[in-house]
């Protein structure tokens, strides 16, 4: 059931009720905007009409407005589309109407005296929506954080069991998808997925998730470490994974990222004593081949700035470029580390 429309009002407001002349008059100003309201929704959906008599002329006045509406061409749709639930013995049939200018209009009458079973079958179908919902609902819907700020929208990860009782007046941005079973808080993600929202900042990954579940998972097989400065630095826990603990031991700087060879190759790159910079490392070795040297630089040779700027233009050109590119995702570990190390010191200091 998606949603209920009381066309004579509700006890749950009594000034709402239908009863005198006067309400009545106030009923029909406001048909044609129910008319246009339930037009939107059949053609869509079906529409039930329980308790209603086919022969209200404010029921038939709704009608009339719709079939102007949809033209004589589409008026075939609200057999199957507009339905009557009315008392009576248990019977189902076609009742029509025929307007003047109009033509005539038919739909689907049931009659029973046990409302309950409709009730109760109404209650155990399933809601099933069109392509051009999906898409809609594919734009407006982000898999967010659950961290995010309650001044400026209230942020439910996964879970429509709380929607009846959430404040009104916010704004409700609401994860779908983000769910699964098998780890109680998310679905679990490539390592790739992380290495792009160090960059980019754009894949929303919850701190709490990444390292719970995420980081302590994918490092059992990637050996030479991730980027998780940036969800430690915005994590409020205790960390107590034994690999990330080691990798927060092992990396106390950029040496720490280097294998041998690397190390002897970044003395060998500073032996003339000349200063490099992210800028000139690009200009000398080509912007594509560019991030092969870049982690030879010292740390007070790179601007973070500038070196974010090469990542996002040297991803953005090949997005599969990550992928098996042990060399580049180095570099990115070594971002995340000099970008948000400081910040996960001053907040582990502070706990």
């Amino acid at each position: 059931m998606g949603e209920i429309y009381k066309i004579h009002g509700s006890m749950d407001n009594p000034e709402s009720m239908v009863l005198e002349e006067a309400d009545y008059a106030k009923l029909a100003e406001t048909q044609d905007y129910l008319a246009a309201k339930l037009l939107t929704i059949f053609m869509e959906y079906p529409i039930i009409f329980i308790g209603y008599s086919l022969n209200d002329p404010d029921i038939q006045a709704i009608l009339m407005s719709i079939s102007r509406c949809l033209g004589s061409n589409n008026l075939a749709l609200l057999r199957k589309r507009f339905i009557f639930l009315t008392r009576g013995e248990n019977a189902t049939s076609t009742h029509s109407f025929t307007f003047p200018g109009i033509g005539e209009i038919s739909m689907t009458e049931i009659r029973t005296n046990d409302f309950g079973a409709v009730y109760e079958a109404i209650g155990q179908s399933k809601c099933s929506f069109s392509p051009r919902i999906i898409r809609e609902l594919r734009r407006s819907i982000y898999a967010l954080a659950d961290e995010g700020d309650p001044n400026d929208s209230l942020v439910v990860e996964a879970s429509f069991s709380d929607l009846e009782r959430l404040p009104e007046g916010q704004h409700l941005v609401l994860g779908i998808g983000v769910v699964n079973a098998s780890l109680g808080h998310g679905h679990m993600v490539k390592a790739e997925l992380l290495y792009r929202d160090v960059v980019f900042d754009d894949e929303h990954v919850a701190p709490k998730l990444a390292v719970e579940e995420y980081l302590p998972s994918l490092l059992a097989s990637n050996s030479g470490g991730l980027p998780m400065y940036k969800y430690l630095s915005a994590y409020s826990g205790e960390v107590l994974n034994p690999r990330m603990l080691k990798e927060i031991d092992e990396k106390k700087d950029l040496d720490a990222f280097l294998n041998n060879s690397l190390r002897k190759a970044k003395g060998s790159y500073h032996h003339s004593g000349i200063r490099h910079s992210v800028q000139s490392v690009i200009a000398n070795e080509g912007f594509e081949e560019a991030f092969k040297k870049l982690v030879l630089l010292e740390e007070d040779e790179i601007d973070l700035n500038k070196l974010l700027e090469y990542l996002r233009a040297l991803i953005i050109d090949d997005r599969k470029i990550i992928h098996g590119n042990s060399e580049l995702k180095r570099l990115i570990r070594m971002y995340d580390f000099l970008k948000y190390k400081k910040a996960f010191d001053i907040s582990a200091t502070s706990e």
